[in-house]
């Protein structure tokens, strides 16, 4: 009996205790939610958080591709020796970068050798115009000798004619008849050997002919040959390099030096295979140094590889530069350039600056509400817009069109939250007119 009146008195107890916490629990609440301070309501007026917009308008535009390459002189020479000698001269301006003009020498090696062979070639003809001379005076002597052997013959055949008839009238013998016709016989043997060697002239003189085109060939060689013993540059530039010394001797085909001519530019550009179809000759190309933007020069497109590198899927252009040799500024063989190629068709499309697009999304102000959009990119280009007031050069063409006269916050932040409310300023400062939530323009 007494162990349940214990746990009794206990049960009691928690109960007491229990709606005691309660009850001050619900005096200390009303106590705080009496005296709690009555929170600050602002007007309707207030003041709206300002963001910097663009309205958005479609613009003409380039399509345009960048690629990499290296400046390649059009014009380049390296200046062989063209026989063999000893280097005997050099001016003093054959030194590498100086300038050099077109057939101005860089050289000189030792003539001599050549010399004699010009002498021998010279006295071999002069040796044949005294055979084809001597020829002449043969076939004058063989005409006449011919005429003589002719006539020789006629009375031959006379005698023999006198015999035979005398014979067969009986006043002549047979001997005096054979000794008649073995005299015929050898007078029109010796026409025969005459006409022979006459006939053999005009061969005889085709043969000096030829031997004689052959040495005035040799001749002619020969004076080349004196002739590179002096040795020029091919075209106008500056010495790159100069490969040999007064007193070595060099060999025909090896090199002298190395002009250079800066005046006619080539880079091959690689760019992405995908351009192709926008790829014309005649596309306009800024070159700037890959080192430094603040070198540009403009250029165009001069032809197009016919292939695909299908190892780095792009596609060679041609750019030609003509530019001034002396200017302090312009484009040096082996420069490694980066250059950006614009298409000559022009195209209508929306644009927007790059700094406005975030995680592929654009945020615009519609009803002084933000209000985000997922855009795609078509390409981009490098350009000033000044219609649109702002200073960036990176722009982005958009493949989906936007709401017409859309404006377009500048440089989205995350504190911009969707649906916020904002008041949009142009570039200029003034208040630009809000636009109304409307549906793409198609």
């Amino acid at each position: 009996m007494a162990g349940r009146r214990r746990t009794i008195i206990a049960i009691t107890t928690r109960i007491i205790v229990c709606l005691v916490i309660l009850v001050l629990s619900g005096v200390i609440f009303t106590v705080l939610w009496k005296t709690k301070p009555a929170p600050e309501r602002r007007g309707e007026n207030r003041e709206l958080h300002p963001v910097f917009v663009m309205r958005a308008a479609i613009t003409e535009v380039r399509r345009q591709y960048e690629g990499y390459g290296t400046a390649q002189a059009m014009d380049s020479a390296d200046v062989p020796a063209r026989v063999t000698s000893i280097v005997i001269d050099m001016p003093e301006a054959t030194l590498p970068g100086n300038k050099v003009v077109k057939g101005q020498i860089l050289a000189r090696l030792d003539p001599s050798d050549y010399e004699r062979k010009v002498e021998i070639a010279s006295n071999i003809l002069l040796e044949l115009d005294a055979q084809v001379k001597r020829l002449d005076i043969e076939a004058q002597s063989w005409v006449e000798r011919v005429a003589l052997a002719d006539e020789q013959v006629a009375l031959a055949q006379a005698e023999y004619d006198r015999i035979e008839k005398a014979h067969a009238g009986g006043a002549a013998k047979t001997r005096e008849l054979d000794i008649a016709h073995i005299a015929l016989l050898r007078s029109q043997r010796e026409l025969v050997n005459q006409r022979e060697e006459l006939d053999k002239i005009p061969s005889r003189r085709l043969s000096l002919q030829a031997q004689r085109r052959g040495q005035e060939a040799s001749l002619q060689l020969d004076r080349q040959n004196l002739d590179r013993c002096i040795i020029v540059s091919p075209i106008s530039g500056v010495i790159q390099e100069v490969d040999v010394k007064i007193g070595e001797n060099v060999v025909a085909g090896q090199r002298i030096a190395r002009v250079v001519s800066r005046e006619r530019i080539e880079v091959p550009l690689q760019l992405p295979a995908s351009a192709r179809p926008y790829l014309l000759p005649g596309d306009e190309v800024v070159i700037e140094s890959a080192a430094s933007s603040r070198q540009i020069w403009i250029a165009s497109v001069s032809r197009i590889a016919p292939e695909d590198d299908e190892e780095t899927r792009t596609v060679t252009v041609y750019v030609e530069l003509t530019q001034d040799p002396d200017d302090a500024t312009l484009l040096a063989p082996g420069k490694f350039v980066r250059a950006t190629v614009s298409s000559i068709h022009p195209e209508m499309r929306w644009i927007v600056p790059r700094r406005s697009l975030r995680s592929e999304r654009i945020t615009l102000v519609q009803n002084n509400k933000i209000v985000s959009r997922r855009v795609s990119v078509d390409y981009q280009v490098r350009k000033d817009f000044p219609v649109f007031g702002l200073p960036d050069d990176l722009w982005l063409v958009l493949e989906s069109p936007l709401p017409p006269g859309a404006l377009v916050v500048i440089t989205p932040t995350r504190s911009l939250a969707e649906g916020m409310s904002v008041e949009p300023v142009l570039p200029d400062g003034a208040a630009a007119t809000v636009l109304s939530a409307k549906e793409p323009a198609k």
